[in-house]
Protein backbone atom coordinates (compact mmCIF):
# COMPACT_ATOMS: atom_id res chain seq x y z
CA UNK A 1 0.00 0.00 0.00
CA UNK A 2 2.63 2.24 0.87
CA UNK A 3 4.57 1.76 -3.02
CA UNK A 4 0.73 3.08 -4.44
CA UNK A 5 0.80 6.12 -1.87
CA UNK A 6 4.46 6.87 -3.51
CA UNK A 7 3.31 6.86 -6.81
CA UNK A 8 0.05 8.47 -5.98
CA UNK A 9 2.05 11.54 -4.29
CA UNK A 10 4.79 11.85 -7.06
CA UNK A 11 1.90 12.31 -9.10
CA UNK A 12 0.46 14.84 -7.18
CA UNK A 13 3.86 16.60 -7.70
CA UNK A 14 3.65 16.75 -10.72
CA UNK A 15 0.16 18.15 -11.10
CA UNK A 16 1.59 21.09 -8.84
CA UNK A 17 4.64 21.73 -11.17
CA UNK A 18 1.60 21.96 -13.63
CA UNK A 19 -0.14 24.21 -11.64
CA UNK A 20 3.01 26.48 -10.71
CA UNK A 21 3.30 27.30 -14.43
CA UNK A 22 -0.54 28.36 -15.11
CA UNK A 23 0.02 30.53 -12.85
CA UNK A 24 2.65 32.06 -13.19
CA UNK A 25 1.84 32.46 -17.01
CA UNK A 26 3.97 30.16 -18.50
CA UNK A 27 1.21 28.13 -19.95
CA UNK A 28 -2.45 28.64 -20.71
CA UNK A 29 -3.70 25.21 -21.42
CA UNK A 30 -6.19 23.65 -18.71
CA UNK A 31 -4.11 20.44 -17.09
CA UNK A 32 -5.90 17.68 -19.19
CA UNK A 33 -5.09 19.57 -22.18
CA UNK A 34 -1.41 19.85 -20.97
CA UNK A 35 -0.91 16.38 -20.21
CA UNK A 36 -2.22 14.47 -22.99
CA UNK A 37 -2.75 16.83 -25.92
CA UNK A 38 -0.22 19.54 -26.35
CA UNK A 39 2.91 18.10 -24.21
CA UNK A 40 2.22 14.59 -24.93
CA UNK A 41 5.72 13.35 -25.56
CA UNK A 42 6.91 15.46 -22.94
CA UNK A 43 4.87 14.26 -20.68
CA UNK A 44 5.38 10.64 -20.81
CA UNK A 45 8.99 11.12 -20.67
CA UNK A 46 8.07 13.05 -17.10
CA UNK A 47 5.86 10.38 -16.45
CA UNK A 48 8.67 7.73 -17.41
CA UNK A 49 11.73 9.41 -15.39
CA UNK A 50 8.78 9.97 -12.04
CA UNK A 51 8.53 6.13 -11.89
CA UNK A 52 11.58 4.98 -12.59
CA UNK A 53 12.39 7.22 -9.75
CA UNK A 54 10.12 6.28 -7.28
CA UNK A 55 10.39 3.04 -8.13
CA UNK A 56 14.31 3.14 -6.99
CA UNK A 57 13.39 5.41 -4.11
CA UNK A 58 11.16 2.48 -2.77
CA UNK A 59 14.24 -0.02 -3.48
CA UNK A 60 16.13 1.49 -0.94
CA UNK A 61 12.61 2.39 1.33
CA UNK A 62 12.49 0.57 4.64
CA UNK A 63 8.47 0.90 4.49
CA UNK A 64 8.04 3.40 7.58
CA UNK A 65 5.80 6.26 6.05
CA UNK A 66 7.14 9.52 7.02
CA UNK A 67 6.89 13.03 6.24
CA UNK A 68 10.56 13.40 4.61
CA UNK A 69 9.25 9.85 2.77
CA UNK A 70 6.28 12.21 1.58
CA UNK A 71 8.20 15.14 0.24
CA UNK A 72 10.58 12.69 -1.47
CA UNK A 73 7.81 11.41 -3.63
CA UNK A 74 6.15 15.03 -3.58
CA UNK A 75 9.50 16.51 -4.70
CA UNK A 76 10.29 13.70 -7.55
CA UNK A 77 7.06 13.98 -9.51
CA UNK A 78 7.46 17.98 -9.54
CA UNK A 79 11.22 17.63 -10.49
CA UNK A 80 10.88 15.05 -13.15
CA UNK A 81 8.11 16.99 -14.73
CA UNK A 82 9.98 20.44 -14.47
CA UNK A 83 12.98 18.68 -16.35
CA UNK A 84 11.02 16.65 -18.72
CA UNK A 85 8.42 19.26 -19.45
CA UNK A 86 9.25 22.64 -19.60
CA UNK A 87 9.23 23.59 -23.16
Amino acid sequence: MADVMMFAVAAIGMALHWFKRWAAGQTDTGFWRYFFVVETKRSLAALATMVIAVATFLSTFDGHLSTSAFYTALLTGYASDSAANSG
